[in-house]
């Protein structure tokens, strides 16, 4: 599956595609908007600063790290809540979470490729996210 894009001759890969780069193992959505929110208390030290850009315009711009502490990251705790409070099984909870928690990240924000990787590789060592 070919994820990468080219943005002004630069490589980019959709942030959400990063769940399934990684086969849901490391970087669910709930931790990419944590990552991309700019919080000091990541749970993923050498991701933190890493961040997230859109097309507006044609003009590539950074999406405030506010959006994904204010918006996406409270969306996708209210998703889980509700997911939980349906009382679903676990695993039956767990795939809804999946498809549902993927949509919940914004079409068309990408990260830099060079930066992802780097920032991934730092944090996980080399291999995974190819």
């Amino acid at each position: 599956m070919k994820v990468v894009v080219s943005i002004d001759g630069r490589d980019a890969i959709p942030v959400r595609a990063i769940p399934l780069l990684t086969d849901w193992h490391v970087l669910s959505p709930d931790v990419c908007a944590e990552i991309f929110s700019g919080r000091k208390d990541t749970t993923v030290q050498y991701m933190e600063g890493l961040k997230s850009y859109r097309l507006v315009n044609g003009a590539v711009q950074q999406v405030p790290d506010r959006e994904w502490e204010n918006w996406i990251e409270r969306q996708l705790a209210a998703c889980s809540e509700r997911i939980r409070n349906d009382e679903a099984g676990h695993e039956t909870g767990y795939q809804q979470w999946r498809s549902e928690s993927l949509l919940i990240l914004p079409a068309g924000v990408f990260v830099w490729r060079d930066e992802f990787e780097a920032a991934f590789q730092a944090e996980y060592g080399e291999g995974m996210a190819d």
